[in-house]
């Protein structure tokens, strides 16, 4: 993919961007300070068509980004994560591991259809970034995208950053525990990337800097390999008698916030001038820690400020960093001069957004959605600033004091914020004892590859990448999935949608798997085809059966979305008419999608093309709606009269006790009601949805409706004939046993603390009671516990064997109680029994 670069002059620039676009490779984008890498982030944001988001560790990273932090885009809780082995409880804090953590993942399902959308993952600032950190993010990819063998769940991951720079912040409490499963705290100390180490490329044009001598100083520094003669720059402009003078244009970096804060509030104050504070304006969300600039400015002429954001015009008149002094102030008005004989700058106010992806279910594709903004003047007072807060900013003239610096990278990213040797200024003196670069980050820097060896990787990467979209265009696995989620939801909410609903997910499913089960030998073969030496095009077989595929899918998927198109599926829930109308359009559009691809497919598309009809894409007009209304009408009724008296009584009760209306009686139990004419509560009791406790509340009201339908027109009761008896029976009365007695009540729609309170006993003894009803097959696994929950269950259990309850407890963590436990304990033991009753 031909796209216009920066500086069509720098090779690696462009076969990063090759590397990005036409890749599925994981990739760790570095370079010196000032060698390109926030361009490139930047160029991509903007230009790379792929389904991208932008994470970073810091919310004011984020921000400037273009994206949002790890952990709010992946819901991460704040715990250390632990790699393998039980969680842990250490002095301050909680270590999580990957059962705890996706147990208590509460990612929305919007959110979920974007991590299963996502194509490409930018991590900026991934010197900052933990291995824990990492892997968990590695966790959550995997399970949301049901791809648990694939790093990231199949995800390129493309981390920026410089390793010489600002570290990972790890207590050594935290680094205690976490030493037993890492090497170090960086990034690429992480379970998964030494399982599957990224490209390295290394930016190594520098544009920061032109003087030889001080790009030699700057490499020494980042290398700890300071030799006698970089010492000797050093000293040379260690200045002690260096005096400053007004408005110099010097800016003071430092190690410690509260000596940045004391010298700009002292500096201020010897301004004679009159204060002016402009008040941000923030709109929507934006958390205070991700401000950008200050919430309320104080400014006066004669001020000594700098820019924090480049010039969004095309003059270019300011960049990040660049320096200048106040020379106008109004109530709307701020005009700086700069030390370099340009005019002066009339400055506006800038805006700066808080997003967050969204995904447009026309199109499916990620966007950005607005959070919220933050307006401000982009200045803040310049006469000094912490080194952490100089990293990405650019200065002519610095005066350094980084004799007392606390962490590794500090010296060489205050070094290396100035343009030359002869604008930096020190200090205090830099002994060789504060060139502490981690040797661990030396040894991964040695890992970088060659331009020649970037280049063969590049060619085995873009093949690999082209088998990868020609195997997910035949892959039905996800919309199999999407379509077993739907069939799963109307089973455990049947009594609210209509008669049809069953059958149509049924029909859904099967056409589906079918689909599948071909596509899955047909990958297979594709996988083989894929280990024969060539281009693919240059393979006829492969060519042949790939037109042969393309014509024996495409009317499969067209009868797919002529069933889906023709749905006649109502209920009178709006929150399960959403569901419904959710899913299915999900599956539509992923079938669409991949019909509108197989167009293009019969001859082996190059990946641009395929990824042109991806970026082009657009459903097909498609409107499904599932929610009947309090008064649809239903024709399918035998007494379709009766079923809008019936219906209109549950809707009224409904609003007098503001109640939904599936709590009263649902689709399925009206359409019963109406069919069967029942006439005592006896007979109530046999309709799908009533229970006692409903009999009780609503029976009388319900069976008045169809006995004054049954006189005035001479009919009877439809109850007792064989034919077309209601499906729910009653059995003969006998003394009802404490686990059924459990067991109705739960049927009623109480939970189950409810149900201990009304009888009396203990939480635990009800989920006891439950339990048994799951393992001899009278209650659904599904209807107690989430899918989520057993998925963390059931593999601790299988390699626990027969340890106690209690151990087991421990080794699930706090979000799992003793009932999930027993309850998927009891599911188990019913897949057991059904297994053996089939064989």
């Amino acid at each position: 993919m031909s796209l216009p670069v920066p500086d069509s002059s720098n090779h690696l620039f462009n076969l990063a961007l090759e590397m990005v676009t036409a890749s599925a490779r994981n990739i760790f984008l570095t370079g010196k300070a000032g060698t390109g890498k926030t361009t490139f982030l930047r160029y991509i944001r903007d230009k790379v068509s792929k389904q991208m988001a932008i994470v970073a560790p810091t919310g004011v990273a984020a921000i400037n980004a273009g994206g949002v932090t790890i952990h709010s885009f992946f819901q991460l809780p704040l715990s250390p994560f632990v790699p393998e082995g039980p969680g842990l409880s250490g002095e301050r804090e909680e270590f999580i591991n990957s059962y705890t953590l996706i147990s208590r993942l509460k990612i929305q399902k919007e959110k979920q259809k974007i991590l299963q959308q996502l194509e490409l993952l930018v991590i900026d600032e991934i010197s900052m970034v933990r291995c824990d950190t990492l892997d968990a993010m590695d966790a959550v990819l995997r399970h949301i995208r049901q791809r648990q063998s694939e790093p990231f769940g199949g995800v390129q991951v493309l981390f920026i950053g410089d390793m010489f720079q600002l570290p990972p912040v790890v207590r050594d409490e935290t680094w205690e525990v976490l030493r037993n499963f890492y090497a170090s705290p960086y990034f690429f100390d992480s379970r998964v990337v030494r399982d599957q180490p990224p490209v390295y490329i290394e930016f190594d044009k520098i544009y920061r800097q032109s003087e030889t001598r001080f790009i030699n100083l700057l490499n020494q520094v980042r290398n700890n390999e300071l030799d006698a003669e970089g010492l000797h720059i050093l000293e040379s402009r260690y200045l002690p008698d260096f005096k400053r003078t007004k408005a110099d244009g010097y800016i003071t970096l430092t190690t410690h916030n509260e000596k940045a804060r004391e010298i700009n509030s002292q500096e201020l104050s010897l301004v004679k001038s009159g204060v002016e504070i402009y008040a941000a304006s923030i709109e929507g969300e934006f958390p205070e820690n991700s401000f950008p600039a200050e919430e309320h400015l104080h400014l006066k002429i004669g001020a000594q400020v700098m820019f924090i954001k480049n010039d969004p015009e095309r003059a270019k008149r300011y960049f990040n960093g660049k320096i200048g002094v106040i020379t106008e102030l109004e109530e709307e008005k701020v005009v700086v001069e700069c030390l370099d004989g340009s005019e002066p700058i009339e400055v506006n106010r800038e805006k700066w957004e808080n997003i967050r992806y969204t995904l447009n279910p026309s199109t499916r594709k990620m966007e950005q959605d607005l959070l919220g903004s933050f307006t401000q003047y982009p200045l803040r007072l310049a006469w000094a600033i912490t080194i952490h807060k100089s990293q990405g900013l650019t200065f002519e003239r610095a005066v350094i004091d980084a004799g007392r610096s606390f962490a590794s990278g500090q010296v060489y990213v205050a070094l290396s914020r100035c343009t030359s040797l002869e604008g930096l200024v020190l200090q205090s003196r830099i002994s060789q004892g504060v060139f502490f670069t981690d040797r661990r980050i030396v040894d991964f820097s040695r890992r970088k590859s060659s331009s020649a060896e970037l280049q063969q990787e590049l060619i085995l990467a873009r093949q690999q990448f082209h088998q990868k979209n020609l195997l997910g265009l035949f892959d039905f696995s996800s919309a199999e999935n999407d379509v077993l989620y739907l069939h799963t939801y109307i089973d455990q909410h049947s009594g609210s949608f209509s008669s049809s609903a069953a059958g149509f997910a049924q029909q859904l499913l099967d056409l589906i798997r079918s689909l599948q089960e071909v596509s899955r030998k047909f990958i297979n073969w594709m996988k083989n085809e894929f280990r024969k030496e060539g281009a693919l095009h240059t393979n006829p077989d492969l060519v042949e059966r790939v037109g042969k595929a393309v014509g024996y899918f495409k009317p499969r998927m067209e009868e797919i979305q002529l069933l889906i198109r023709s749905s006649t599926v109502s209920t009178d829930s709006r929150l399960h008419a959403k569901e419904f109308n959710d899913s299915v359009r999900d599956i539509f559009s992923s079938i669409a999608l991949k019909e509108k691809l197989m167009a293009i497919s019969g001859d082996l598309p190059e990946l641009e093309k395929m990824q042109e009809m991806k970026n082009s894409f657009i459903m097909p007009p498609f409107a499904v709606n599932a929610y009947g209304g309090p008064v649809s009408s239903m024709n399918t009724s035998k007494h379709p009269v009766l079923y809008q008296q019936l219906r209109k009584l549950r809707d009224q009760i409904c609003s007098k006790r503001d109640l939904p209306l599936y709590i009263v009686a649902g689709t399925k139990s009206i359409e019963e009601m109406a069919d069967f004419l029942p006439q005592t509560k006896e007979d109530l009791l046999r309709i799908n949805g009533f229970g006692e406790a409903k009999v009780k509340a609503y029976g009388d009201e319900f069976i008045r409706v169809i006995l004054e339908y049954c006189a005035v027109r001479n009919i009877d009761s439809g109850m007792d004939k064989p034919d077309v008896t209601p499906k729910k029976q009653v059995t003969a009365k006998k003394k009802t046993s404490t686990r059924v007695e459990s067991l109705r009540f739960f049927r009623d729609g109480l939970k189950v603390e409810e149900i201990a309170v009304r009888r009396g006993l203990t939480v635990g003894t009800i989920e006891s009671h439950l339990a048994s009803c799951v393992s001899n097959g009278e209650l659904n696994v599904e209807e107690l516990l989430s899918r989520e929950k057993l998925l963390l269950i059931e593999p601790v259990l299988e390699t626990m064997g027969e340890k106690t309850l209690a151990v087991i407890k421990q080794e699930l963590g706090e979000s799992v109680g003793f009932g999930d436990i027993r309850i998927t304990m009891a599911w188990q033991e019913f897949k057991r029994s059904q297994s053996k009753s089939d064989q």
